[in-house]
Parts: C-alpha cells; structure tokens; sequence
C-alpha cells in the first residue's frame, strides 16, 4: 500500500468528470450563492451588495481544540497571527481576465485584486448549472491551502474559519471496509502546528464561492464560453467568445478545469486528451451522527479495488464517496438503483457503518463522474504570451491527497507574487515562466502521488490476512490468504504506513 491512498474526497469536483449524472430531480439548495446568480449580461454581486455579512458561528461543532480543550482555541490560534496581508503590490497598472470561475480562478481573481490588479472573471456554465454545482458539497481546505488564504487576505481567512468545519484536530484514518478495524490513525495536526498552519477543515462549496466574490464586484459574468484567444503583436491578449463577443487584457489566465479550453489551444491539443483513472466514484451527502463523531474527523474504509471515505460536514451531515474501480466503458447504475447497488452489492459485505451511511441517503443528494487526470506538464509550457494556466487546466490530479483544489490556491498565490517583481506590463511572460518554475515540481509531485495512489489502490491493494476463530471449530482458519493479505498485515505490524503519512503529510503542508 502507499501512503497515498488517503481520502480526500473533498477535492472530488477537482478531478474533473468526463461525464457527471445527477441522479434524481431535485437538489439542495445552494443558499449562499443562489442569490448572486444574475443573467449573463448581469455580472455576480458580492455579499455586501446584497445584504452585508451575514453572522456566522465560530468553527463549527466537533471542532476539537489543540490544546486546553475549549472549541474557540483552534480560532484564536490560528487568527492570533493575523497582521497585513503577504500579498506584494503591482508597480504597474495590469488589466487581467480570468477564465473559470471555480475556486482556483476566483482564488486567484481575488489575489490579483490585493496586489493592485483590475481583474474579471468569465464564467461558461450559465445559472442554471452553477446552482447545480454549488449545490455539490462542501470541498477539503487542507492546513496548506488553508495557510495560503490567510497570506492573501488575514480578514478573508478569519471569515471563511466561522464557515468551516475542522476535522484536522481530531482522529483521521484508514480502517478495514468489512472489519471496520483500524489500519491506522494518522495525524494532520502536528505537521500543522509545527509550522504553524490553520488545521485542515471542510466549507460549503457555496459558502466559499461566496466569500471569494465578496470583493470582486460586479466582476464576475456567467455564461461566456471561450472559444480561442489571440495574442497581441505590441502586447496584450483579445479573447473571442461564442456569442462572437470579445475583450482585450494585458493577461489571460485559463482556470477553466481539466478540460481546459484555454490549455487546448496552448497545447495544440483535443480537450479531450485526459486519461481515464480506472474508477468511477459516487458521492452523496446525508444526515447521519457517526458514533465515533467527537474523536473522528474522516475515515477511509479500505477494500480490494474499491473504498469509501465518509467525513464529517457539520450541522449533523456527513459527506461519503464511494470509489469503485470499473473499465471506462462499463455501465453503472443510477437513481434509485445506484444506492441499492451499493448497498447491497458493492458494499454487501462490509462494516454497518458504510451501509449505514448509504441508506440515510436521499436520492436526489447523490452524483456519480469518471475520474480522469493528465501527467505532469513536464515538457509543455504554462504559458503562452500573455496567457496562463492554473490548476485543473495545467495539472489535474486524482483526488485521493485533497489537494487539487489546494494546489489551485498555491498557483494563485505565486503566480500573483511573480507579477509584482517585475516592473512593467511587457515583461509578464518572464513573470509567467518564473511562475512555472516555481510551482512545476512540487505540482508534479502531488499529481504523481495522486495518480500512484489510485493505481496501487487498483491493482495491489486487498484486505490483510488475518486468523480468526470459527463458531463450534477447534481450529482457527485464516482469512484472505496470499501474498498481498500477507504483505498488508505485515505492513499494519511494521508500521510502514504510518511512517509513510508522516513523510506525506510533512511535504504536503510545506506552503510556497
């Protein structure tokens, strides 16, 4: 096994489906955006210009506190630090169009804000289909991007905390999906503390869209689909758009998902081009009270080319994902039909916590995708000109480290602080390959864990042999014989996992 196989599930959205499935008519509703969706020729408004900030509670329950036990202290550790923001001002006026409204390009769009930059975002999905989206549930802020945001903007960060639910103070883990044993616990927190991080918590996908556009104005316009870009001979970049519209900014940056059409004409390739993972996931949210709530954040039950992670989401909700490895062709069931197939097939045998769970759940509160990523852009460029990529567009990843979303964040961040080392304008392409350079290895690395986790996950993994007794028999039997039960029962016994978590957590919550 490898120390990849880590839930993670909140950056589901960010591995991108070929083909997403709503099963059922109805949706939750997506309250704090629902109200800033506006027409296409209506750009989004922000929070203030709708009714001003809403009241919110502090990190919100089971939010176990590092040390003295009080809730609070995990809130006033992490603002206690709060002074100016880390952003560095533009010396130089810079007119930037982001394309993609997704969390990575408002991330950035509200970072380039605080450096100086006049910035919009254009959207493609229309109304309709970013309800649906906001609608998704909640996405993981771990401890690094969580680090980031509060660089950027400490009064944005104090703000998404009174949102947030954290699970990175309490117990995380890997049990066996039929035992429900223990595989082992692994810890977030002290890789946090020791540098000083935000513990890694979960947010309403809605309620963090919402906070990024705060500042943005009347910035934001849904319903524009990019068809190609064009860069300018004396600088600049002109954006034409189906609706056979265009604009013109000094830059361009693609944070338009894996399917990036701004990346496609970077590269000269198909939208298309992503590679298929090898599973199909299904996830759902439901009211549901684990027993174990108070001392668990997450879990992730294990089993041979399938796993399930069920993680807290507050308000007495939990979030699960059902990962299961199938060919790309194969059909799967949906509807009412896809719940009972995993509860009665799929995960017939396991613990009756995982069964549980899928049976509190309502229909309509379930989605099912093909999960698809690409390798490390090694040889191809980040940029183009005047025009760039972040996230999904230049590296999606497999969401079994949580970190696709995060990874976004980062981009934002250092893409931002390379802009403002230079002096003019007509330098952003030096800008932009200082910022590939910046964000090139460590990205690979994530992705290449991403992807090795899912692909042990596929072919290596099984339940660990173990030797149990059978009612009304002397002897003992032993379960799951062969060498990969053998191999995980020894790797439980030695500690190699949990040696392997800390290493990971180490690297991932380095922040750049």
């Amino acid at each position: 096994m490898t120390p990849v196989l880590l839930l993670t599930s909140m950056a589901f959205a960010s591995a991108a489906p070929a083909a997403r499935t709503r099963l059922g008519a109805s949706v939750r509703p997506a309250h704090a955006l629902r109200a800033a969706l506006h027409s296409p020729a209506t750009p989004l408004r922000s929070r203030q210009q709708r009714s001003g900030s809403r009241a919110a509670p502090a990190w919100r329950r089971h939010a176990v506190s590092m040390g003295d036990g009080s809730p609070s202290s995990a809130s006033s550790s992490s603002s206690s630090s709060l002074v100016e923001p880390e952003i560095r001002k533009l010396s130089y006026p810079l007119d930037v169009l982001v394309v993609g409204g997704g969390i990575g390009g408002l991330t950035l769009a509200k970072t380039l804000k605080m450096a100086g930059a006049n910035v919009r975002v254009t959207e493609r999905a229309d109304i309709e289909t970013i309800k649906l989206r906001a609608a998704g549930g909640p996405i993981q802020l771990a401890s690094n991007a969580l680090g980031v945001l509060r660089r950027i903007d400490p009064e944005l960060f104090k703000r998404i905390q009174t949102e947030c639910t954290v699970t990175g103070l309490r117990n995380n883990g890997l049990k066996d999906g039929k035992t429900g044993d223990w595989y082992l616990m692994f810890d977030t927190k002290t890789p946090a503390k020791k540098r000083e991080l935000p513990p890694t918590a979960v947010i309403d996908r809605p309620d963090l869209q919402q906070l990024l556009i705060d500042d943005l104005g009347n910035k934001v316009t849904c319903g524009k689909t990019m068809v190609r870009y064009e860069n300018l001979a004396g600088g600049g970049v002109d954006v034409h758009y189906s609706d056979g519209s265009k604009e013109r900014a000094d830059l361009v940056v693609g944070a338009d998902g894996i399917w990036s059409q701004v990346r496609a004409q970077m590269h000269e390739e198909d939208k298309k081009t992503a590679t298929y993972s090898g599973f199909k996931v299904f996830a759902g949210i439901c009211e549901y009270t684990p027993h174990d709530i108070k001392e668990v954040g997450y879990k992730v039950f294990m089993g041979k080319k399938k796993y399930f992670v069920a993680t807290d989401i507050g308000k007495g909700r939990v979030q699960w994902y059902a990962f299961i490895g199938v060919d790309a062709n194969e059909e799967t069931p949906e509807g009412a039909e896809a719940l009972t197939w995993l509860h009665d097939d799929v995960f017939g045998e396991w613990t009756n916590e995982v069964r549980e769970i899928i049976a509190a759940t309502e229909v309509s509160a379930v989605e099912n995708r093909a999960l698809y990523d690409r390798p490390p852009q090694i040889t191809k460029s980040w940029s183009d000109g005047h025009v760039a990529l972040v996230g999904d567009a230049i590296h999606p990843m497999m969401p079994n480290l949580g970190q696709g979303g995060c990874m976004a964040i980062e981009d934002a961040f250092v893409l931002a602080d390379e802009l403002a080392k230079i002096d003019d304008k007509s330098r952003v392409p030096e800008a932009l390959r200082a910022y590939r350079w910046r964000r090139q290895v460590r990205t690979a690395a994530v992705q290449g864990l991403s992807r090795f986790g899912a692909e042990m996950l596929l072919r290596f993994f099984d339940h660990p042999m173990r030797v149990e007794m059978e009612e009304g028999k002397m002897m003992p039997r032993v379960v799951n014989f062969g060498y990969l039960g053998f191999l995980m029962a020894a790797w439980k016994v030695l500690g190699v996992l949990d040696t392997t978590f800390k290493l990971q957590f180490n690297y991932l919550f380095e922040e750049p």
